[in-house]
């Protein structure tokens, strides 16, 4: 059916894009008109909505691990290493001394990071009022736990099989190591540099265990001259069966999670140096 002034393009609100519509595409709606309106609302301090929950989450849960924050923030465990070494070198955070074993080293917010988390918050609450404007307080309890269970409920073990067998029904047709066969041979490298600027982000080398990585890398350089958004999400759809399981085991396959970072806008584009052989 073709849209027309008589049938027009719904609006935010109306049709399938209000209460007719399916709860899951209501909630990604409802994410992205609060991921553009909160950082909207953070460009008076110079901080992005990751860097944002990093903060965040750092301060109500001081001492986790980089892996705690990633779960914590909900981003990859590639972009909050990132975000990590940004913030520190601007003198947000700081890594300290734990208390009782002296060995280990814990991130903290410095005063500096203090003060910028409580500008942001106020900041971010004009976000959390626009929200829950005209919602009695049990309500926003209700909205609130509802959410919540959302997330336990889809967050099940057995959500892992589905997207198992989803990424195995997309890929069926070619394998990973069916794709690698298909890009260019990568023998006059010694491997690869991604850098975001003056900044080196990751040396991917041509040996066992990332050779494949650096094929796929160049082969996306070699097409679409960086790894922009539309490379990594090439790459994600190249490296077939492998994706499933970097989207269930965060951490285990970094190359394949910053091209997930890339593809979501949690990190920017990035440039690649060919490293020769």
């Amino acid at each position: 059916m073709l849209f027309n002034q008589e049938n027009p393009v719904p609006r935010t609100g109306e049709g399938k894009r209000g209460e007719h519509g399916y709860a899951g595409y209501l909630l990604r709606q409802a994410a992205q008109a609060h991921r553009s309106y909160v950082e909207t609302c953070l460009t008076p301090t110079g901080l992005t909505l990751p860097q944002f929950s990093v903060l965040t989450m750092l301060h109500a849960y001081p001492g986790c691990s980089n892996a705690d924050l990633a779960r914590l923030s909900l981003l990859t465990p590639q972009t909050v290493s990132l975000i990590v070494s940004n913030l520190q070198k601007a003198g947000t955070i700081q890594r300290e001394k734990h208390a009782t074993h002296g060995r280990i080293q814990q991130i903290a917010l410095t005063e500096h990071g203090l003060t910028l988390l409580q500008a942001a918050r106020t900041q971010v609450m004009q976000a959390e009022q626009q929200m829950m404007a005209g919602f009695s307080d049990d309500e926003q309890s209700t909205v609130r736990r509802w959410l919540s269970q959302v997330a336990l409920r889809l967050s099940a073990t057995d959500t892992a099989d589905v997207l198992q067998n989803s990424h195995a029904t997309e890929r069926k047709e070619m394998q990973f190591a069916e794709k690698l066969a298909t890009l260019p041979t990568i023998d006059h490298l010694r491997g690869l540099r991604l850098k975001d600027g003056d900044l080196v982000i990751a040396d991917i080398l041509n040996q066992p265990g990332s050779a494949g990585s650096v094929r796929v890398y160049h082969a996306l350089f070699q097409q679409f001259g960086s790894i922009s958004k539309e490379a990594a999400e090439a790459g994600i759809t190249w490296y077939a069966e492998h994706t499933a399981d970097a989207h269930q085991h965060p951490g285990k396959h970094p190359n394949i999670d910053r091209l997930i970072a890339i593809s979501a806008g949690q990190l920017p584009a990035l440039q690649v140096e060919l490293i020769a052989a």
